[in-house]
């Protein structure tokens, strides 16, 4: 079968040429010629460039849709690289471009050949407009695809440019960008023991704003006892970070985790809730007050008894933590 991927400079086909009909409306000078152009519109002009890029563009959408699949790929890659360089249009069909290779496989397993054909034109998309959000969420997301399906062996070097992509994407989209948020948690807590990876997070949490993350803040504490020495102390760095500039967002959850039955997550609670005292100091006492009232009057005795019997339990039986069960 003909190749999928951006093809050599000497294997090219030539612009794409529109049917008789519409080039004909084109000289007519009516209807749809001034957005689709023709033989004329390519040899003299007579349409200016933005006109002609989308008449071009969307001939070839349609020939996508008509089922024309590889001709349509092939002559898209002609159109990104020389018709469309350097205008507007190149980032749109780069990252077109990028979503018909990936769909034209979709029902074949995902290789690194593929991903890495798939990547090289969203990557085209995203030199061509650095600071669209569409892009760079197209190219983390087939990047993050890539980490969910191919071997580990295979996934580790996906890895880091799908960190990378999501904190762009972020940045660009901020709130609309929820899922991208939640998708970069998945890969920071799961990858987050290499040191290449714990390196692009802390990169990246530079760059976007400090309040994206009260949209996560469940997430993110859950993870404050995180058995992964790097996972934990970059989410303890991350959580004082936002305390500094968001304390009333963050203070309750961490007062509640502070008063943990677990001596892990009770201790790193508390050295973020020390870290905001330094600044806030009679926000983490009224906080402090508050969660221990509510818990003297929805708890009772028999039952706190009962919770602290249990973990004890858990700790000896399962986890052979005398130490942790006497405390």
């Amino acid at each position: 079968p003909p190749p999928v991927g951006p093809l050599p400079v000497g294997t090219l086909p030539g612009p794409p040429r529109l049917p008789p009909s519409i080039d004909g409306l084109s000289r007519a000078g009516g209807g749809l010629g001034g957005g689709l152009g023709g033989d004329r519109a390519y040899a003299g002009g007579t349409v200016d460039g933005a006109q002609r890029h989308a008449g071009t563009y969307g001939y070839l959408k349609q020939m996508w849709a008509d089922g024309s699949r590889e001709e349509a790929i092939a002559r898209l890659a002609t159109f990104a690289r020389y018709e469309a360089a350097g205008t507007a249009f190149a980032a749109k069909a780069w990252r077109r471009l990028g979503g018909w290779q990936r769909a034209v496989g979709e029902d074949q397993p995902f290789s690194v050949e593929r991903a890495a054909t798939v990547l090289a034109s969203l990557g085209n998309a995203t030199d061509a407009s650095p600071h669209s959000y569409k892009a760079w969420h197209a190219w983390a997301m087939v990047s993050f695809e890539a980490v969910q399906q191919l071997p580990p062996s295979d996934a580790a070097e996906f890895v880091v440019p799908a960190v990378r992509g999501f904190f762009r994407s972020i940045a660009l989209g901020r709130e609309a960008a929820l899922q991208d948020l939640l998708r970069l948690l998945t890969l920071w807590f799961t990858h987050g023991h290499r040191a290449d990876v714990e390196a692009a997070v802390q990169a990246g949490c530079d760059d976007i704003s400090a309040d994206l993350w009260l949209l996560v803040t469940p997430q993110i504490i859950a993870r404050i006892h995180a058995p992964n020495p790097f996972v934990r102390r970059s989410v303890n760095r991350l959580l004082a970070e936002v305390a500094r500039t968001h304390p009333q967002g963050l203070i309750y959850p961490l007062t509640v985790a502070s008063k943990s039955l677990l001596l892990p997550r009770r201790t790193a609670a508390l050295r973020v809730l020390t870290e905001v005292r330094k600044a806030n100091d009679t926000l983490v006492e009224q906080a402090a007050l508050v969660s221990t009232e509510l818990i003297r009057c929805s708890i009772l005795w028999h039952e706190v008894w009962h919770a602290a019997l249990e973990e004890a339990s858990r700790l000896y039986f399962q986890a052979s933590d005398v130490d942790g069960m006497l405390a």
